[in-house]
């Protein structure tokens, strides 16, 4: 009896996942450097990006949002952006801070309607005055939202539709009386995104999504054609790999280029647990 005890409890404690407290990703040369902090019941706590010289830093309110993300590349550029939140835990305003100048100012601020959604988002100069400012407005009986704002003098609309789940289904971009681009969303049975396909004129980007049986990520494909100087066929594909835990182990990316291969980065994680 004892040792059947044992044997279940055992058996229960080894299917429990192990608490991370520290994840870290690098590459060969350690030149891209991912750190990522949670807390013991599994809250994200900060992340930090490094790439050679320059390095971010995001940290996380206790109901997931993020609180600051600060930006450096030695002395040369160094600032602090802080968001604020209201008792429902609404973000309404954005402040920045210009460390090496010693400047502060109110970059955005948000207003909502009485539920909790966003109405307004007004973007501000350094100086105070009112740079642009996005309305955003909602359809209940339709599960449309729409976000409109002026560009040098034409309106210009983003309109999203959703389902029933609140899922985004389609959305479509408007400038003027021309509707000038649009993205459909498909979901599978377990409501995870598995398609998402974006059109605007004779440029599209489509990506696709698989995952593992247990929810997790498997890959994500990207190919895009877009016109800078000329035009692009862009190609990325991005694989990840996981333990026992379901802890990333090693990511891998590729990026071709009308088919030819410009980068390949592999990231390969470490964990600390608790």
């Amino acid at each position: 009896m004892l040792f059947c005890l044992l044997f279940i409890t055992s058996a229960a404690f080894a299917q429990q996942k192990r608490r991370v407290k520290v994840q870290e990703a690098t590459d060969s040369l350690f030149r891209h450097i991912r750190q990522w902090r949670f807390d013991a019941s599994g809250r994200k706590i900060s992340v930090k990006f490094k790439d050679n010289d320059a390095e971010t830093i995001i940290t996380y309110s206790a109901t997931g949002k993020e609180k600051s993300r600060e930006n450096s590349n030695g002395t040369i550029f160094h600032e602090i952006w802080t968001n604020y939140f209201d008792k429902n835990d609404n973000l309404v305003s954005l402040e920045s801070y210009d460390v090496v100048n010693d400047s502060k100012f109110e970059a955005v601020s948000y207003t909502y309607d009485k539920k909790n959604r966003e109405l307004t988002r007004s973007y501000y100069h350094p100086g105070g005055e009112l740079d642009y400012r996005i309305y955003k407005s909602y359809d209940d009986d339709n599960n449309t939202d729409t976000t409109s704002w002026y560009s040098h003098s034409v309106l210009k609309q983003s309109i999203s539709k959703y389902d029933n789940d609140r899922k985004e289904i389609f959305r479509e971009f408007h400038s003027g009386d021309d509707t000038v681009a649009y993205t459909t969303f498909i979901y599978d049975t377990e409501n995870r995104l598995v398609e998402k396909k974006m059109r605007q004129g004779s440029q599209y980007e489509n990506t696709t999504y698989q995952y593992y049986p247990n929810g997790d990520e498997l890959k994500r494909h990207t190919d895009e054609r877009t016109r800078f100087t000329d035009w692009l066929i862009e190609d990325w594909e991005y694989n990840i790999e996981y333990d026992a835990d379901g802890n990333r182990t090693k990511s891998t990316t590729v990026w071709k280029k009308n088919g030819k291969l410009l980068e390949k980065t592999v990231l390969r994680y470490s964990y600390e647990y608790y």
